[in-house]
């Protein structure tokens, strides 16, 4: 059986072997043994950008074949009436909604505005040419 100090000598003389030239306490390596050093790092450092190259390879070859599908910078004109009238919470003419777009910069017209609600399910016409986004919300009478 070992002592505590004992292993320690031990592990340190197995790690000792083969790492080169003894260094005494306090003194610097000196420029040959950097050189050395940083030569046995290099080649020691060799597979593993072998490695990286190939991973590297491997995921640009991945990523090229992705489909990327991006969504239109700039908002259709369905997005814009429905997002206007889910906030609003009251239905609106086309020509209100009209309005009420070109005051926020986003210029349609009334006619593309009711041709683009006619042929989005998500919108619901109310009597009196009054539109507004999904299902009418029933409010309970408190």
């Amino acid at each position: 059986m070992y002592r505590g100090e004992d292993v320690r000598l031990q592990g340190a003389q197995d790690l000792g072997e083969g790492a080169g030239p003894e260094i005494p306490h306090g003194c610097h390596l000196t420029r040959d043994n950097w050189r050395q050093r940083l030569a046995r790092l290099g080649e020691a450092t060799a597979p593993l950008l072998e490695l990286t190259a190939t991973a590297v390879t491997e995921y640009q070859a991945l990523s090229d074949s992705l489909l990327v599908v991006e969504p239109p910078a700039y908002p259709t004109r369905e997005q814009l009436a429905a997002r206007y009238l889910a906030r609003c919470g009251r239905p609106l003419t086309p020509g209100e909604l009209r309005d009420a777009l070109a005051r926020r910069g986003h210029i349609v017209s009334a006619a593309q505005l009711k041709r683009d609600m006619l042929a989005h399910r998500a919108f619901v016409r109310a009597p009196g040419d009054l539109w507004t986004i999904g299902r009418p919300v029933l409010r309970r009478q408190t």
